[in-house]
């Protein structure tokens, strides 16, 4: 991920912030529960912007790693990633209901291997659509969307942890790609 994209959402979140509203619904703050269960932290703001609209900035992190100590090989997996999502609630923010939006994520992956004698590098951008529905009460509420995007060119790089060599890069075809986003929230 590179600091450009970080700059952009910061600004984007910052600026979106100071436009909303007193009178409307508080900020929210959202999490990924069953990705938790594995490490990977997937944290979101909710930021009302009038009353059916909200801008929502992610950040996502995942540190793996993976050890067998009668032969001393590891392996460990690095994630980082940013992004925002721009929803329009039918019903209003903060009120059960279908909510349409588009999205933005950019990731940067790095692994390591001492088995393989390697380290890798991946780093993306995938955008797209979404559809989901909000169940709310009084300040918690949960969302369930089906998320569909295009990833960009990605550029993967595996070098020798050696020599520093690279053993292969490449650059991938776009892809597209559709999963479900489970995450609890509370607003203030």
């Amino acid at each position: 991920m590179t600091s450009i994209s970080l700059k952009k959402i910061s600004i984007i979140a910052i600026t979106a912030f100071s436009l909303s509203s007193a009178s409307f619904a508080g900020l929210g703050l959202r999490f990924a529960p069953i990705s938790a269960v594995v490490g990977l932290v997937d944290a979101s703001l909710d930021i009302p912007l009038g009353s059916s609209f909200r801008l929502t900035p992610t950040v996502i992190y995942w540190n793996l790693s993976l050890s067998d100590s009668s032969t001393s090989e590891e392996f460990t997996i690095n994630t980082n990633g940013a992004g925002a999502d721009f929803t329009y609630h039918f019903s209003g923010n903060y009120n059960s209901g279908l909510y349409l939006g588009a999205y933005y994520t950019s990731l940067k992956l790095e692994y390591e291997s001492t088995a393989l004698n390697e380290t890798g590098e991946l780093e993306t951008s995938i955008a797209g659509g979404l559809l989901g529905y909000q169940w709310c009460w009084t300040s918690f509420y949960m969302n369930l969307a089906l998320k569909a995007g295009t990833a960009s060119e990605s550029k993967i790089t595996i070098k020798n942890k050696t020599t520093g060599a690279e053993t292969g890069e490449e650059e991938d075809a776009p892809s597209t790609s559709s999963g479900l986003e489970f995450k609890l929230g509370w607003h203030f």
